[in-house]
């Protein structure tokens, strides 16, 4: 498969690199005067496109801006903190007398001297630190930057205090032509070319890949009434699954399996259908038009068996606790990860639910001597309230187990270090306090 990308740059000498022939990769190029040139240019054929490349962080930031289709890869070539290192190094080898203070790179600041920023080896989070800045600007931010840099270079100049620039912007260079200023452009090396390229070559396949994968929901019915009543019930069952269908545009196969139904789908459709990866739209349809009481497990995978076995699994879980009165869906991806599906609208910025490793969950259970579905509710708990601090009174509340019980688990956590005990509090004016514990449950 041949993936189409383009390339848009400040830099006409750039063209050349789409000369070269990269194995799965139609690079197309497109010369661009200015940042605005560039939205021009990317807004008129970016629907024509699997992917970007793009020169330089500004460059990459407003493609970001300007792209609706939040999931397509794109990289940008930048300068690596050793193309500097490496051009000083050749600087003070062939200009021996050369004093680095003398020198200006862009991203330093009006009172930034390059030997300081050398001795102390700062240059690397100098350059870290500017490109996380970018990724948070606005395009007349990212525009205003960029023209705040060119003019503390246009200061240096006119103090006299800099013989030598060291630059990666495009306008920087004009400006130092217009004057005739003695620089050097910092371009990426064709290592550093290959090795961009080659993250997005794999960003698209894994991409294809994602868009491919296969996805199963899975309708755990233990819960439902059987007999006579029961075949009533699982044809209003039916019903809604396709009214669902109807109503949201989906196509929706339901099958039967035993006592069970499961729904053959692909991973996509799960991603729209749970409004990416947040909430369960069909769990809530079901409850409120029949009050239903078993579970629904959303699995996905690379294979229809893993997929299957991911929402058996997810399914197991939702009904569990739909047994407890609590009504949720779980989705389990192809790298194994849980995710919790809320059972009401995801605001607007809330982002999706963290994921945990099911991986991680078994070994925390097995260090601790729990079930991984008790560990499973104290961390869903813990990251849904955003508190990290649980007493045996909350744990009961929580989990529905007796108080001896949740002191009991609060101990196994201590004991497997996934909790720890910061402090003490009286629950009344008589007894004796009780440990309040930490939860330190982070997943590496």
């Amino acid at each position: 498969m041949e993936y189409k990308v383009a390339f848009y740059s400040r830099l006409q000498t750039e063209g050349k690199i789409v000369k070269e022939q990269f194995p799965g990769l139609r690079v197309d190029y497109y010369y661009v005067d200015s940042l605005m040139d560039l939205k021009e240019a990317f807004l008129a054929t970016e629907k024509e496109y699997d992917g970007f490349l793009s020169s330089g962080v500004f460059s990459d930031r407003f493609i970001s801006l300007l792209s609706p289709r939040r999931d397509v890869p794109q990289e940008y070539f930048n300068t690596t903190v050793e193309s500097y290192y490496r051009y000083l190094l050749e600087k003070s080898v062939l200009s021996p007398g050369l004093d680095l203070g003398s020198i200006r790179l862009d991203l330093m600041g009006e009172q930034d001297d390059l030997r300081e920023i050398v001795l102390h080896n700062r240059l690397e989070q100098m350059m870290t630190d500017e490109v996380v800045m970018v990724r948070n600007f606005t395009e007349d931010q990212t525009i205003t930057y960029e023209q705040e840099m060119v003019t503390r270079h246009r200061r240096a100049i006119e103090e006299g205090r800099i013989r030598f620039f060291v630059t990666r912007s495009v306008v920087a260079i004009r400006m130092f032509e217009e004057r005739g200023v003695p620089y050097h452009f910092i371009e990426p090396t064709r290592n550093e070319i290959l090795y961009k390229i080659d993250l997005l070559r794999k960003g698209l396949e894994l991409q294809t890949m994602k868009n491919g994968l296969t996805a199963l929901i899975y309708f755990d019915m233990r819960s439902e009434e059987a007999g006579a009543r029961g075949e009533e019930r699982s044809l209003k069952f039916q019903q809604a699954i396709y009214n669902f269908s109807q109503k949201t545009g989906y196509n929706l196969i339901l099958k039967p399996v035993q006592t069970d139904f499961e729904i053959y789908t692909d991973a996509q459709t799960v991603q729209q259908m749970t409004e990416n990866f947040t909430r369960s739209p069909l769990y809530e349809y079901l409850r409120q038009e029949l009050r239903f009481k078993g579970g629904v497990g959303y699995g996905i995978g690379i294979s229809l068996q893993q997929a299957r076995e991911n929402a058996y699994e997810a399914a197991a879980l939702s009904a569990r606790r739909a047994s407890e009165g609590v009504f949720q869906s779980y989705l389990i991806n192809n790298q194994n990860n849980i995710i919790l599906l809320a059972n009401h609208r995801v605001r607007k910025g809330d982002g999706q639910t963290e994921a945990v490793s099911s991986d991680f969950v078994e070994k925390v259970a097995s260090r601790c001597r729990l079930s991984s579905e008790n560990v499973l509710k104290i961390l869903e708990f813990s990251r849904s309230s955003g508190n990290e601090e649980l007493t045996s009174e909350i744990l009961t509340n929580r989990l529905g187990v007796s108080l001896r019980t949740a002191n009991k688990i609060l101990s196994h956590l201590e004991e497997g270090g996934a909790a720890q005990i910061v402090g003490q509090k009286r629950l009344g004016l008589k007894g004796r306090p009780v440990n309040i514990y930490r939860i330190c449950m982070e997943e590496k």
